[in-house]
């Protein structure tokens, strides 16, 4: 079981991929790397955010 909700995501997409099946008819490998672009996105715009606040300070 995985630590974080991104991990368990990530579990369930694999297991999708496993058994053939699809999620709102896309392939679950797809949605995996879309998942990691957009958490990377999020990771920049949170450190952006402090550096800004930082410097205002």
């Amino acid at each position: 079981m995985a630590k974080e909700l991104q991990g368990t995501v990530k579990e369930i997409l694999g297991t999708c991929f496993s058994v053939g099946c699809t999620v709102d008819g896309k392939d679950p490998k797809d949605l995996q790397q879309e998942m990691v672009v957009v958490v990377s996105e999020m990771s920049t715009a949170v450190v952006m955010v402090v550096l800004g606040l930082v410097v205002w300070l």
